[in-house]
């Protein structure tokens, strides 16, 4: 896991930064935060620039206070040049007061006054995706390729090919794609299998206040799924999916699929995170990332003692990382 997190945070806000740290390393990761604000000169310039090259992502607490501070700039500056990510987290005031320009096409978490243990809790889960792309992981998947790309998972007639899943250090300031279903054109680009519906809900979300809603049934012949249309050329691919528990359904395996398909895990009543390096595979010789993915999808199995059992699972928090 990408374990080091610089926080980056208003003098003013010293209190509640030193809160944010506490519950990210009790998380697991180590962060560095700069207690001590020293004049901004060379000195402190050389050891911010060394905390931050040495981090894997920056969260930056957000308020009124910060969208002012020099420093919370220049930390911003020096991460933009040293390609670390930004994990902006709104702990004081309103996206339009806290939110320095820089920042505003981020997805940002909203962790003010009651809020604060939700925000720190998605973005917590959030760090968790964005590191599942930057480690190693040597579990080799099968990819099938056919003429046919779609439902590459139930037709017949496709060819196998083994891939290793490589560590993957993409440049991810300003090429973020975040899709979190909070205005309907989010559910443009997103279509139901035969046997499913979508809807966007408010039931569950991973990150903001709605989510995309799949309604399927169990026993039916065809694998339930749901689909993102838009075509893309991308590095890396990151989800959020929840499984909410149900009597009478049992969910026997779920996958999302690209070029390849990698398993989800489909443990009940959390959100579930599943990612995708394509950076190191290839078709016919020629660099995944460097070909348009005409279609994603996700394909679930439920089984259980009646069939046509309706059935609603969630989707959000869906990232992907452009290639060049």
């Amino acid at each position: 896991m990408a374990r080091n997190i610089f926080l980056s945070y208003s003098r003013d806000e010293l209190e509640i930064a030193q809160k944010l740290r506490t519950r990210l390393e009790r998380a697991g990761f180590r962060v560095w935060m700069d207690k001590t604000k020293l004049e901004i000169g060379a000195e402190w310039r050389e050891e911010i620039k060394k905390a931050i090259h040495d981090s894997q992502a920056i969260v930056i607490a957000l308020s009124p206070s910060a969208a002012r501070s020099e420093y919370v700039t220049e930390e911003i500056t020096i991460a933009r040049g040293a390609h670390v990510h930004p994990f902006p987290l709104i702990i004081h005031g309103r996206p339009e007061t806290a939110v320095p320009p820089m920042l505003v096409e981020y997805q940002h978490f909203d962790a003010t006054d009651r809020k604060f243990d939700a925000g720190v809790k998605r973005l917590t889960e959030s760090l968790y995706a964005y590191a599942a792309i930057r480690q190693p992981n040597k579990k080799w998947l099968k990819i099938a390729i056919g003429t046919t790309f779609v439902l590459l998972a139930v037709t017949a007639a496709v060819s196998l090919k083994l891939f290793s899943l490589a560590t993957y250090h993409v440049p991810l300031f300003d090429v973020l794609t975040y899709v979190d279903f909070e205005n309907q054109a989010d559910l443009a680009d997103w279509a139901s299998g035969d046997t499913s519906s979508i809807a966007q809900s408010s039931a569950e979300s991973f990150s903001g206040s709605y989510s995309l809603a799949v309604t399927t049934t169990s026993g039916a012949e065809d694998r339930q799924k749901v689909f993102w249309n838009r075509p893309l050329h991308a590095n890396a691919i990151v989800g959020q999916v929840y499984w909410p528990e149900q009597s009478g359904i049992q969910l026997d395996w779920a996958q999302f699929c690209a070029w390849a398909c990698v398993p989800i895990d489909v443990q009940t009543n959390q959100w579930n995170t599943f990612s995708m390096d394509v950076s190191e595979l290839t078709f016919n010789d020629t660099p995944l990332s460097q070909l348009r993915i005409p279609q994603l999808w996700i394909q679930v199995q439920l089984s259980g003692p009646s069939p046509d059992l309706p059935y609603t699972f969630y989707v959000d928090g869906f990232q992907y990382y452009p290639s060049e």
